[in-house]
């Protein structure tokens, strides 16, 4: 009969509590992210609001405030 261990890596065997770190880490990457993905999306949304006087004080025309709209590849 095969048990668990036998089926299993060492590392895993030795330190779960390190794929439950691994996992933690990766979450929140993961998260900080998200965040960061609604940030921009924010951002580039309060472009479009903008007059033409407050887009050229930033340096940008319109076209490039709404090309920035447009998801990064």
């Amino acid at each position: 009969m095969t048990t668990y261990r036998q089926n299993c890596s060492p590392s895993i065997i030795e330190h779960p509590a390190g794929i439950l770190d691994s996992l933690n880490r990766s979450f929140r990457q993961w998260l900080k992210n998200q965040r960061l993905e609604s940030q921009i999306a924010q951002e580039r949304r309060q472009l479009l609001e903008m007059s033409e006087e407050m887009l050229h004080d930033l340096g940008i025309s319109r076209a490039q405030a709404e090309i920035r709209l447009l998801p990064s590849l």
